[in-house]
């Protein structure tokens, strides 16, 4: 973090997430640019004791924001971004 308490920026990455078995799909305002402010994953717990869900939640800047639920999320990889 810098002195005025923000974060710097060290590494620019393109991160692919794996979303498996999507329910609940809503999209909204997706347009031809969609710039993602936060990306959220939180866990459900399932009230029978099963196995648990993934509520994610994207938000938007500019164009799409969307929520959904699936089983699993992975990220399948990390590479360099160089602009």
């Amino acid at each position: 973090m810098d002195e005025d308490s923000r974060f710097i920026i060290k590494n620019k990455v393109y991160v692919h997430f794996r979303f498996s078995d999507i329910a609940s799909l809503q999209i909204d305002d997706f347009n031809n640019q969609n710039v993602i402010n936060d990306l959220i994953v939180e866990k459900e717990p399932d009230p029978d004791g099963g196995k648990a869900t993934f509520k994610i939640t994207i938000e938007g800047i500019y164009g799409t924001e969307a929520t959904f639920s699936c089983n699993s999320v992975s990220v399948e990889s990390v590479e360099p971004f160089s602009p």
